[in-house]
Order: C-alpha cells, then sequence, then structure tokens
C-alpha cells in the first residue's frame, strides 16, 4: 500500500536547516557508506529492514529524548526514482552540536565519524544540497 511521506531532501527543505536522519537498511548502508552492493541485492528492497535496530532506537529515544521530533521519511535515491519503497528510516529534529545529536553521534558513530553498524546509521543533508536535489526531483515529477 503505498504512503504518503517526504523525502529527506523535502524533509531538509521543509525545516529549512541541516538535517538528520536514521536509516536502518543494510543494504542501502552499505551502497552509501562503502559504495558496495552483491549484483543480488537492492538497495531499496524493504526486507533488509532492521527492525530490531529500528525500535530499539525509537526506545532509546523514547527514553532520553521523549520531547524530540521523529518524522519518517523517504531516504535519498537517485531522482530517476519516483516512486521507491519506505526502508524505515526516521528523521531526528536535532542542531549539529546539540543534546541530541552527540547522543546519536556516541551511539551510532565511532570516534572518527564511521558507522559503527550498517544495519543503523546516523547520516545528515546540507540544506543547499538538498534544495538543488529536491527541486530536480519536483522537475522530473513534472515530466512524468
Amino acid at each position: 500500500m503505498p504512503i504518503v511521506l517526504p523525502t529527506i531532501e523535502e524533509y531538509t527543505v521543509s525545516i529549512g536547516k541541516m538535517s538528520f536522519w536514521l536509516c536502518f537498511n543494510e543494504v542501502y548502508n552499505r551502497f552509501y557508506v562503502h559504495k558496495e552492493r552483491t549484483k543480488d541485492e537492492s538497495a531499496l528492497d524493504e526486507k533488509h529492514i532492521d527492525n530490531e535496530a529500528r525500535e530499539e532506537f525509537l526506545q532509546f529515544m523514547d527514553t532520553h529524548f521523549p520531547q524530540a521530533k521523529l518524522t519518517p521519511v523517504f531516504d535519498l535515491v537517485s531522482v530517476g526514482y519516483l516512486e521507491y519503497p519506505y526502508l524505515g528510516s526516521i528523521a531526528v529534529n536535532c542542531d549539529e552540536n546539540d543534546e541530541i545529536y552527540k547522543a546519536l553521534c556516541e551511539k551510532y558513530e565511532d570516534e572518527n565519524g564511521r558507522p559503527k553498524s550498517l544495519n543503523a546509521v546516523f547520516y545528515s543533508m546540507d540544506l543547499e544540497f538538498a534544495k538543488k536535489h529536491h527541486k530536480a526531483r519536483c522537475e522530473a515529477w513534472e515530466d512524468f
């Protein structure tokens, strides 16, 4: 069943600042972090969602930051994809270096800022990149 959610770039434009989100799809994360994918694996396959990691994140946020605004978002994909599945990703409304941001970096990244696990990766998106990507996606929809 189709669902209507913002893409991460649309979300970023809507909040007007750098955004942060977590993706719980190991294949998607491996592709974006290491630029690796086996021939038989699609990064856009819901079966690769680590629902345990996602639920653990939600419990962590509910315990430590119940006031944080969490928004389900579609992940960043090529503008050529006008339709794709929801991979369980969640945007976290926080600011770089605030308490929530620091806690998520500590939980999900090593001392070099690399993911501790590919089952839950903490991403960021610059506002200018988001504007450019969102505009291109809107133009693609207009041409569709």
